[in-house]
This record gives C-alpha cells, structure tokens and sequence, in this order.
C-alpha cells in the first residue's frame, strides 16, 4: 500500500519538476 502512494507522489513529483523545465525554458 505505501509504496504505491510512493510511486504516486514520484510521479507526480516528476511530471511537475518536468512541468517547471519546460515552461523555464
């Protein structure tokens, strides 16, 4: 159970520093 909320925050973790690149850039 914890490891998959894990993995969850990971990825939206992720996708939200890889947000941040593009629209730095």
């Amino acid at each position: 159970m914890m490891l998959i909320i894990f993995v969850l925050n990971l990825v939206s973790l992720l996708q939200s520093v890889t947000h941040y690149r593009h629209t730095s850039i």
